[in-house]
């Protein structure tokens, strides 16, 4: 295991663009709704902008970098800092991308009453898939954190034997 001191930038530039990126995704799909959309009631509009689901995963995101800031000095588990890292990449900026190009594709390939009887399994398949990863990364987001904590509480172990008389030295 590689127990160096993690670049703390490092994860905090991946998670602000996470953040931004997760942002953006949300603009371009409420302006998109906005434009297209037949009903023009702003009072539609202003509930999905104040939909609990687009704003809690910029906000846990930004309590992560909170935290990998405030345990910037500390060291702890590189790999699992980096595996969390990965999946919150490839779950905010590769899935993403990777479904809505398959989306294209699955549309074009397949006739309207076969994508009709498939949309549900391709939204649930991405649903999962997306939150699979989103689970194994804060894993690994929480052992990493655990460990660290686990880790200073552990007395430090020495490979010489017990002295004859350290049970006395205890007791003074």
């Amino acid at each position: 295991m590689n127990k160096r001191q993690f670049n703390y930038k490092w994860a905090l530039w991946v998670i602000v663009i996470v953040v931004l990126l997760r942002v953006l995704f949300f603009c371009i799909t409420f302006f998109t709704f906005k434009s297209y959309s037949p009903v023009k009631d702003n009072q539609v509009l202003l509930r999905q902008l104040l939909n609990f689901w687009v704003w809690i995963f910029p906000l846990l995101y930004i309590g992560e970098g909170i935290v990998y800031f405030l345990l910037r000095k500390r060291k702890l588990n590189r790999s699992y800092v980096n595996i969390h890292l990965r999946c919150l990449l490839v779950e905010n900026i590769f899935l993403p991308f990777f479904f809505g190009v398959l989306g294209v594709l699955v549309a074009r390939f397949l006739s309207k009453e076969q994508l009709q009887n498939n949309f549900a399994l391709f939204g649930n398949l991405r649903t999962v898939i997306i939150w699979a990863v989103f689970i194994i990364g804060h894993i690994f987001f929480v052992l990493a954190i655990v460990k660290k904590f686990s880790s200073e509480n552990e007395a430090p172990k020495t490979d010489e034997p017990d002295g004859f008389l350290n049970e006395f030295a205890d007791q003074s």
